[in-house]
Parts: C-alpha cells; sequence; structure tokens
C-alpha cells in the first residue's frame, strides 16, 4: 500500500510572494490616485488634489514598509533607500 506525501510547501516564498503581490497594488494604486490628481489639478480642486496625493504617499510607504519584513528583498531595500535619498 502506497501513502501519498503532499508536496513540501515552502511556506516563507509562498508569503513573500503573496507579500510582493500587496506592495504590487498598493503602488499600482498610489500612482492612481496621483494620475486623478493630475487631472484634479487641471479641473482647479487644489484641495482634492492634496488629499489624492497625500493617500498617494502614504500608500508608497505602508508599501515601502513591506520591505522591512521580507528577507529576500535586502538589497531590494538598501536599492531603494539609495534611490530615495537622490
Amino acid at each position: 500500500m502506497e501513502t501519498q506525501v503532499a508536496p513540501k510547501i515552502d511556506l516563507q516564498a509562498r508569503t513573500e510572494r503573496v507579500c510582493f503581490a500587496l506592495m504590487q497594488s498598493e503602488i499600482d494604486l498610489a500612482f492612481s490616485l496621483l494620475r486623478l490628481a493630475e487631472a484634479e489639478i487641471r479641473g482647479g480642486d487644489d484641495a482634492h488634489v492634496r488629499e489624492l496625493v497625500g493617500r498617494a504617499s502614504t500608500m508608497y510607504k505602508v508599501a515601502l514598509s513591506y520591505l522591512d519584513v521580507l528577507p529576500v528583498c535586502g538589497q531590494a531595500r538598501v536599492s531603494l533607500r539609495r534611490e530615495r535619498t537622490l
């Protein structure tokens, strides 16, 4: 009688992939908010522009915070921090 062995699941790798997907979604949404802010600039709604840019900035910071919990992102984290200081 053969027993079936469940394939080894690398939870760390799966978690990292999910976190990367979430980070990408946060960044995509941040850029969408910036595009909307650009449209609002042409419409003259300065208050809404400031709100949208603030929300986009917050989302970008949240996305970067994911790098602190992903061990495989060490080199990417260094590159992004260097880029932010330029």
